[in-house]
């Protein structure tokens, strides 16, 4: 009726219900509307003949009657496969979102160039920064200065090269301090290749850094330990060496000594016993004196 009215076309206007054909199956179509005209006939001197009784000459205006919609014609398409497609996406986007929002780490999904467009809530609240409506705060905004030229390297490389993206880094958080996340984002290819969207999650691991600074830390300290201990037992392992070396040459000494005070033992013996000569031929002498 809008057709025949306005003679516009009305194009993919979108129909869905069961036909006569098949009462139990409810379909899709598209529908587009367009009139169909017939051709006036000419009007008033155009045909008859004048008063003269002459058909009208060839440079005379001819009137027309305007064009009646005689009908409306219908082009139909039925797209029920695609509307089902498109249910079954709406369905499977309506999941992965919900399952985003339940998830206790920051998700966030990216255009082919890298773009983010979609970030869950626990992004907002972590930052303390809520968009507008229909806009997004790109990731890298809450990165620490010290972090960002890595990160965005590394992001840039994959997405040159479509590996997947792997980074630890610091996000700053509302209140203004950071902490440590681990970033990683993977592609979803489509049936050609070409990579259709980014899957990207940033899960904090402060307490795990912490404690492998702390693990670092220990074994600094344990290393330095060693080391100093190393260095008392090379000292005492050298004085002990020194006082062997000492008691060798004392050891050495007494039996030096020890041999002179045999050799005096034996000297004395001896002139012991040649003095009882002596005196025995001294007495003799004098006697035969």
């Amino acid at each position: 009726e809008q057709v025949r009215a306005t003679g516009t076309v009305l194009a993919d206007v979108e129909v869905e219900g069961a036909t006569p054909a098949a009462p139990g199956v409810w379909r899709h179509f598209l529908v587009s509307f367009f009139p169909v005209r017939t051709k006036g006939a000419p009007a008033g001197r155009s045909t008859a003949k004048s008063e003269t009784g002459e058909s009208p000459s060839s440079g005379e205006a001819i009137d027309q009657e305007p064009e009646a919609i005689s009908l409306v014609g219908m082009i139909v398409t039925e797209i029920t496969g695609r509307k089902t497609a498109e249910k079954a996406l709406a369905g499977s986007e309506q999941r992965y979102r919900l399952l985003a929002e339940a998830l206790p780490k920051m998700v966030w999904t990216a255009t082919p160039d890298g773009k983010g467009d979609y970030y869950n809530r626990r992004w907002s609240e972590y930052t303390g920064v809520t968009p507008p409506p229909g806009e997004v705060s790109e990731w890298h905004t809450h990165l620490h200065p010290e972090d960002q030229g890595a990160a965005l390297d590394a992001w840039k490389g994959s997405l040159s090269s479509g590996a997947p993206y792997s980074r630890e880094c610091r996000f700053r958080s509302g209140d203004g301090s950071y902490r440590w996340f681990l970033c990683r984002a993977v592609p979803v290819r489509d049936d050609d290749g070409r990579i259709d969207r980014w899957y990207g999650s940033c899960t904090d691991i402060s307490e795990i850094v912490a404690a492998r600074e702390a693990l670092a830390r220990t074994n600094e300290d344990l290393e330095r330990l060693a080391g100093a201990r190393t260095v008392e037992l090379a000292q005492a392992n050298a004085l002990l060496k020194q006082e062997m070396e000492d008691r060798l040459k004392a050891e050495a000494q007494l039996r030096q000594a020890q041999k002179m005070e045999a050799v005096g033992q034996l000297t004395g013996g001896i002139a012991h016993d040649f003095n009882n000569l002596l005196t025995v031929i001294i007495g003799n002498l004098e006697a035969a004196e």
